[in-house]
């Protein structure tokens, strides 16, 4: 009874998380083109200078490509009807074959909740009181906490014409990086015109990324560990399908 109640709650947290949250997963390149090194973004720009919409997806779909494997961690929070509801996880990430696992809690104004989630191509699985469900509830956890290549994919769609500027160069946790901003659209995790924020090192990998969504809330997204070897796998022991439950 009590990991059913905890599924509700949690599921109710998610929902608001999710709420902001607009991104449907979507296939990926052919491994082709994931192959294609990123090439130098430090730019050559003066600060405040402005670039082209191709430019600007040129600097984010290179520093994407170069996420054969990352560690990541996570801010997600999200403001519904004056309530705000946040949520945070770390972990590891890799483009082939697609997978995510991340560990964190959510946390409403009744308290937080301990999540494990972990994504194997499309399909989802959640960790709720130590019971492991797939699809379902999992399946909201992967839109809350997406696979960072699919929220780079959707904010990469929705930079604004003319919106895009070279800020400088800024230093992320003693590396030194390219920032850039722009202005995204409707399909992005926030609010039309939501500001995004990105920040590349030398080598073009990808050290930070934030989006301001005023009221609808903020997601933050910090990268380290580039292409180091992780292992991740569909969890062990009983798992629950939950697959065909609508959420």
């Amino acid at each position: 009874m009590r990991t059913t109640q905890n599924r509700r709650r949690l599921a109710a947290v998610v929902l608001a998380l999710a709420a902001m949250s607009t991104v449907a997963a979507c296939g990926s390149e052919p491994a082709e083109k994931k192959a294609e090194a990123a090439t130098a973004a430090i730019s050559a720009f003066e600060p405040g200078a402005k670039l082209t919409p191709d430019k600007a997806k040129k600097v984010v779909q290179a520093a994407a490509k170069s996420m054969s494997t990352v560690h990541v961690e996570m801010e997600i929070t999200a403001v519904e009807d004056g309530e705000s509801t946040e949520g945070m996880g770390e972990g590891d990430f890799q483009q082939e074959p697609l997978g995510f696992h991340v560990k964190g809690k959510v946390s409403d104004l009744e308290g937080p909740t301990n999540v494990e989630f972990v994504t194997l191509e499309d399909v989802a699985y959640a960790n709720m009181d130590g019971e492991w469900v797939k699809g379902g509830i999992a399946n909201l956890m992967a839109v809350v906490m997406p696979p960072p290549h699919l929220f780079l994919e959707s904010v990469t769609r929705a930079i604004a014409t003319d919106s895009t500027m070279y800020v400088g160069e800024e230093s992320v946790e003693e590396i030194d990086t390219a920032h850039y901003t722009f202005s995204a659209g409707e399909t992005d995790f926030g609010a039309e015109g939501s500001l995004v924020d990105v920040f590349v090192d030398s080598d073009g990998k990808l050290v930070r990324l934030r989006m301001n969504g005023g009221d609808s809330g903020t997601v933050d997204f910090g990268f380290s560990a580039h292409g180091e070897q992780v292992t991740i796998e569909k969890p062990s022991g009983k798992i629950t399908d939950m697959s065909d439950m609508d959420m």
